[in-house]
């Protein structure tokens, strides 16, 4: 089987030599280059990875099926899988805060506008009005309430378009309030749309004008008496004075008081000197006790 070559030389040595048969018993693989097996086994990683994606994909349809079955059987009960609770800001809001920190951001500067993304229907988020976290301090909630009433003790929401609320700016004005009143023009915003449904929700009127004294809403009794005839009518029995000195605005008060002269002596009469009495000669230490 193993074929001999030999040496005619007397001192060289008999090598045995291994022929590979090119027959149909060698491997295909190596007969190949390295290259091509290279990409072979690429391919084939592919395939696989591929194969693996599709078991996995179509695998779900049957997963359905099984739960379903297993949701037919009696006493059978899916685990419930608990929702994140919807976060809600730490701190919320009363009416008459909200109103106070709504008023205090509007009149702060005439720039400031309530975002269009916020709902009119639910409180308004502390964040959006308010320069500090009232969550970690809610005692400077107070000193905001304060600070805007005492600034602005009588507040008119008003629409410029609107014959009644020019009559009750027209009475506001007559009475000459001491701070003056500030008036608001709710229809010449750009954030018309939102802060008219934040009023109607805060105050519980659905239209304007809303007159604020001190915090809190002066409204008519009934919707056929107007704004302005109720100004008039608590003036003249003289419950709006009342009202609003309680709020920390007097009515009439910018009127200038007149300071009275020292009256001047006539240099023509003579001085009489006063004598004075026993009690103030005694506050002067004049008198022994």
């Amino acid at each position: 089987m193993f074929p001999m070559l030999f040496n005619t030389s007397p001192k060289a040595t008999v090598l045995p030599m291994y022929t590979e048969k090119q027959g149909s018993s060698a491997s295909p693989l190596n007969s190949l280059s390295r290259p091509i097996r290279v990409r072979l086994a690429a391919g084939l990683l592919v395939f696989l990875l591929t194969l693996s994606s599709y078991a996995l994909i179509t695998s779900r349809p049957l997963f359905g099926a099984t739960t379903k079955a297993y949701s037919q059987r009696p006493g059978w009960r899916p685990t419930r899988v608990s929702r994140p609770a919807v976060t809600k800001p730490a701190f919320e809001f009363t009416p008459f805060q909200e109103l106070a920190a709504i008023t205090s951001f509007i009149t702060a500067l005439p720039s400031n506008m309530i975002p269009p993304f916020v709902n009119p229907s639910t409180p308004i988020d502390p964040q959006l009005v308010l320069g500090f976290d009232v969550a970690r301090h809610p005692e400077e909630m107070t000193v905001v309430e304060d600070d805007v009433w005492t600034r602005h003790p009588v507040v008119l929401y008003s629409k410029y378009y609107s014959a009644q609320s020019r009559s009750a700016k027209a009475q506001l004005t007559s009475l000459e309030l001491n701070p003056a009143p500030t008036f608001i023009d709710v229809d010449t915003r750009d954030d018309a749309s939102i802060l008219a449904p934040i009023l109607a929700r805060l105050t519980e009127t659905s239209e304007l004008p809303i007159l604020v004294i001190g915090g809190h809403v002066l409204r008519p009794a009934s919707s056929s008496l107007g704004l302005d005839t109720l100004i008039e009518s608590l003036h003249h029995s003289g419950e709006l004075d009342a009202i609003m000195a309680d709020a920390g605005a007097i009515v009439g008060g910018t009127h200038k008081v007149a300071v009275k002269q020292p009256v001047q002596a006539d240099p023509r009469k003579p001085k009489v000197k006063k004598e004075m009495s026993e009690a103030e000669r005694i506050f002067r230490g004049l008198i022994s006790i």
